[in-house]
C-alpha cells in the first residue's frame, strides 16, 4: 500500500499542521481526498499553486489566512475548490485567471491584503461557464489607488473584452470597493474614480 493512498483515506480534514514557511512540492501530492485543508497562521510568503496543490482534485476549501503571502504564482491545479481563504496576508496583486476554470461556485476571501490590483485581463471568457459563478470578496479593507487599479475600474464598467454573461458570473464584493489616493491619504470609490 502506498503510505499516502492510506493517509488520505483517513484524513479527509487536514486542520492542524506543524508551522512552517514554505511548503514543499511533496507535502500534499496523491491526496486527492483531501477536502479541507487549513494552513492559517504560519509564515508562508509565497504560493506555487502548481507545485504545491498538484495531486489535491477532491479539495474543496483552502485557507490560508493570517501569513505572509505576498505572490501567488503558477495557475491552481484542478480541485473542487469552493473556498479559498486569503485574507490577512500582503498580497498586492491578484489575478483571478490563476483560479480559473473551476468546478461549481468558488469564493475567494482577500480581506485585509496591501491590494493593488485585482487583474481581470487574462481571464478566458470560455473558463466561467452556465450555472458557475466567482466571487471575489475584498473585504472592507481600501485597495492603494494607482494605475494598476484601472484594470478593475475597467472590470467594473465592463470595459474589457469579455461577454456579459462572463460579466454576470464574476462578482466582486462588497460592491462599492474603495481606494486610498497617495495625494491625500483619501479614499474615493474604485467605481467612481477618475483613471
Amino acid at each position: 500500500f502506498d503510505f499516502f493512498i492510506i493517509f488520505t483515506y483517513f484524513w479527509r480534514n487536514l486542520t492542524k499542521f506543524l508551522i512552517f514557511s514554505s511548503i514543499s512540492r511533496k507535502y500534499f501530492i496523491n491526496l486527492r481526498f483531501l477536502r479541507v485543508l487549513k494552513l492559517d497562521n504560519n509564515y508562508l510568503t509565497e504560493l506555487y499553486l502548481t507545485n504545491n496543490f498538484n495531486g489535491t482534485s477532491d479539495l474543496e476549501v483552502l485557507t490560508i489566512s493570517n501569513n505572509l503571502i505576498r505572490n501567488i504564482n503558477q495557475e491552481m491545479p484542478e480541485s473542487k475548490l469552493i473556498e479559498i481563504d486569503f485574507s490577512n496576508n500582503n498580497i498586492s496583486h491578484f489575478y483571478p485567471s490563476k483560479f480559473l476554470p473551476f468546478s461549481e461556485n468558488l469564493k475567494i476571501l482577500l480581506g485585509n491584503n496591501a491590494l493593488e490590483s485585482l487583474d481581470f485581463k487574462l481571464i478566458d471568457e470560455d473558463s466561467v461557464s452556465e450555472n458557475q459563478t466567482l466571487t471575489i470578496d475584498v473585504g472592507d479593507s481600501p485597495m492603494k489607488c494607482n494605475c494598476e487599479t484601472s484594470n478593475f475600474y475597467q472590470f467594473l464598467h465592463k470595459k474589457l473584452f469579455l461577454n456579459n454573461e462572463t460579466y454576470k458570473r464574476i462578482k466582486v464584493i462588497p460592491e462599492d470597493v474603495k481606494c486610498i489616493q497617495a495625494s491625500d491619504n483619501s479614499t474615493v470609490s474604485v467605481a467612481k474614480m477618475n483613471p
